[in-house]
């Protein structure tokens, strides 16, 4: 039976790559899509899954949040530490190299889990 099954298979070569290529793509993209699937279903279980929370202002990321509002929400039960995150654009030798930057206070953003 085996004889029979090898000497069919290879017959037509072309026939037998497009067959064997569209059966690999079809199961490559089954199981990418599976995975994309269950990666959006669930939510992020890191190491010590701890979520994080950004707050920023209404107007853009570009304006600070008022310094008060710091304590106020260091006070909300359960968060654990704050820090202020800052974002300016820069570029590089040429307006056209532009890119985004975000400062923060090195001390305390490792504080943040």
């Amino acid at each position: 039976m085996w004889h029979l099954v090898l000497k069919n298979l290879f017959r037509n070569k072309r026939r037998t790559l497009l067959t064997g290529s569209g059966v690999a793509i079809s199961l490559f993209l089954l199981t990418s899509l599976a995975m994309v699937y269950t990666a959006l279903s669930k939510p992020f279980q890191g190491i010590d899954a701890s979520p994080r929370l950004m707050v920023r202002r209404l107007s853009g990321i570009v304006f600070n949040m008022p310094w008060s509002y710091g304590a106020r929400i260091k006070a909300v039960p359960g968060v654990v530490a704050v820090t202020p995150m800052n974002w300016f654009g820069a570029y590089w030798v040429d307006r056209n190299n532009q890119f985004a930057n975000f400062a923060m206070d090195a001390n305390a953003v490792f504080q943040v889990p």
